[in-house]
């Protein structure tokens, strides 16, 4: 399937790569990779530019791309700034679930306030012993009158501590099959009862993931997604957002591919060895070929899913198997950009190191490498 860009999208791309050059150039995404410190201002920036609502309608103040200029502009803003796509997921996560499973007021109030940079949300739906299998969770919502209680924890939970809300899913009805007794929440993150423990990690630091504790946590009643409903479809609401959310990563992380190798190549045709530079001799273009050929299969896998989504066509397999490809070419890539630079790429000097370090978590995130092929096996008769 041949995807070609429409006059609109290019503008779109040259649009993000300015704004990257602008206002997150190399120097100030390291800076940020390397605080603890979350970039609010940029997070806003992001706002005033529509990437906060990319897929949200236009009725609800968003952009309402489609699913090809979407992956579009998460290669793109990631190719330029690791930052600015990381501290962009958590709230896209809890905003599909809105999206998907929200009554009409609460898109209206809620997608609103978040498409203008108003509301960050943190995703709560993997505990502490269930991740893959994460319809087994424990954490449990009981109605009390007006309110609703929650009790239990979550785990990896990215943005929880800097988040105004929290999106959490809750078992609401024990006694059925456990997809279907879940229900999902719109939580203030100051709401008594909340603890926070951000979890160190390998990633970078401006986005932390978190450990959420739910002591007896009260809300409204009207904080049930999807109202009275929305009760106990919490299941089905996650599964209508898993499609996005693995084209987002199959594409941000194509633009992180990108940007590794092509750091890699400018330091190999920089550096001499032996009176010619690194880049002459054929051990290293033959690993830079292969790489690029891995990129570019992995780009015709992901914006043939994307333009499949965009039709209205099944595309459950192609995503599986394009965010698989890419995520997995993206660690492969990382670590032959370093050996590629030799001391140089193991050096927290240069970026590789970075590169590599965001990329790890992409191949667990959104479904681990091993669960989505098992998807993609029943997908092929297996």
């Amino acid at each position: 399937m041949d995807v070609r860009f429409s006059p609109e999208q290019e503008m779109l791309r040259k649009a993000l790569s300015d704004f990257v050059r602008k206002e997150v150039p190399r120097e100030k995404d390291r800076a940020y990779d390397e605080s603890a410190d979350y970039p609010y201002d940029l997070f806003q920036k992001l706002a005033d530019l529509g990437m906060i609502g990319l897929y949200i309608p236009p009725e609800y103040g968003g952009q309402g791309m489609g699913p090809v200029s979407i992956a579009l502009a998460m290669e793109t803003l990631t190719y330029g700034s690791i930052t600015s796509t990381s501290i962009l997921m958590p709230t896209s996560l809890g905003t599909q679930t809105i999206l998907h499973g929200g009554t009409e007021e609460q898109k209206r109030e809620w997608l609103t306030q978040i498409a203008a940079g108003k509301v960050r949300t943190s995703f709560g739906l993997s505990e502490p012993h269930s991740g893959s299998d994460a319809a087994s969770l424990k954490t449990k919502a009981v109605r009390d009158g007006d309110e609703w209680v929650i009790s239990g924890s979550k785990m990896w939970s990215s943005g929880a501590d800097v988040a105004t809300h929290l999106i959490v899913a809750a078992r609401t009805n024990p006694d059925v099959a456990k997809q279907h007794g879940i229900s999902c929440f719109i939580v203030d993150q100051n709401t008594p009862g909340i603890a926070i423990q951000r979890i160190p990690t390998l990633g970078p630091k401006a986005q932390g993931t978190c450990q959420v504790f739910y002591d007896d946590v009260r809300i409204p009643a009207d904080r049930l997604i999807g109202g009275d409903s929305g009760l106990n479809r919490g299941w089905r609401f996650l599964n209508a957002s898993l499609s996005l959310e693995r084209l987002q990563l199959a594409s941000m992380t194509l633009g992180l591919a990108q940007r590794a190798l092509d750091d890699a190549i400018a330091f190999v045709n920089n550096r001499e060895a032996f009176g010619q530079t690194v880049g002459k001799f054929q051990a290293i273009q033959h690993m830079a070929a292969d790489m690029a050929t891995r990129i570019e299969a992995g780009r015709a896998l992901t914006y043939r899913a994307a333009a499949l989504m965009e039709a209205g066509e099944p595309h459950d397999k192609e995503v599986t198997m394009a965010k698989v490809f890419v995520t997995e070419t993206a660690n492969k890539v990382c670590l032959t950009g370093i050996q590629m630079m030799g001391g140089y790429g193991y050096s927290m000097e240069f970026d590789l190191q970075r590169y590599l370090r965001r990329t790890l978590v992409q191949t667990i995130g959104g479904g681990t490498t091993q669960v989505l092929r098992n998807v993609i096996a029943r997908h092929i008769g297996l």
